[in-house]
């Protein structure tokens, strides 16, 4: 047996409140939810991006080291190259490695020795005069040139 000492006006006036905490906290719920489900989603965009970024750089590192491979390689022969033909030189001044390019100041001792220097040169089929200044005479008796070389592709 229930005893009602409340008025019903009270009691329906509860059941209203209880119904509308209800629906807030429903509501707050949803957000919370959504606001999750919208970092999870940003939070695998972002780790999808990473992946293939980190592919990509990967990638890109890849064909770099292959690419650097091949020019030191290139100027390494280069350099080997124009050891052989200048062993006969008297003076190396200054050897510079560049790319596919070697730069070198060389002293000789006349111009019949330049002269065999560059048709040796010229003769090889694998290296190329990009640049070659005119020998200039040092005054020690000694003939200066310089001369930039590069790999034939």
């Amino acid at each position: 047996m229930q005893f009602n000492f409340l008025p019903l006006w009270y009691k329906e006036k509860k059941s209203k409140k209880k119904i509308k905490k209800i629906i807030i906290l429903i509501v707050i719920s949803i957000f919370i939810g959504s606001y999750n489900l919208l970092n999870l989603i940003s939070g695998l965009n972002t780790l999808s991006k990473g992946k293939t970024l980190n592919t990509s750089i990967s990638s890109f590192n890849d064909n770099n080291k292959k690419s650097t491979e091949k020019k030191d390689l290139s100027s390494l022969d280069c350099l080997d190259k124009f050891k052989n033909i200048f062993s006969n030189s008297d003076d190396w001044n200054s050897v510079k490695i560049q790319d596919n390019l070697v730069e070198a100041t060389i002293s000789v001792n006349n111009i019949e020795n330049f002269n065999d220097d560059v048709k040796e040169i010229e003769k090889n089929d694998n290296i190329k005069i990009q640049k070659l200044s005119s020998p200039i005479n040092t005054g020690e008796g000694k003939l200066k040139f310089q001369i930039i070389m590069g790999v034939k592709n």
